[in-house]
């Protein structure tokens, strides 16, 4: 049930995606990148804080995992 409200299925042309998979397409098709450029959810981003791991290299602000998880 929480993926269902979270995660709704995006509808893309495969047959494109496909082909950018093949190397046959030079750039992203409008749907497939619109899925892409979606917002983050709050779920989403507290997940991959959890799932990271801590006392490895400062992000590209300099500011590492520790800060985060603390909260």
């Amino acid at each position: 049930m929480y993926f269902n409200e979270n995660f709704k299925p995006i509808h893309i042309d495969v047959t494109k995606s496909q082909q950018l998979l093949d190397c046959e397409l030079r750039s992203i098709p409008i749907e497939t990148n619109a899925a892409l450029e979606g917002a983050i959810l709050q779920c989403e981003l507290r997940n991959a804080i959890a799932k990271g791991k801590s006392l490895n290299a400062l992000g590209n602000d300099g500011i590492g995992l520790e800060f985060y998880k603390s909260e």
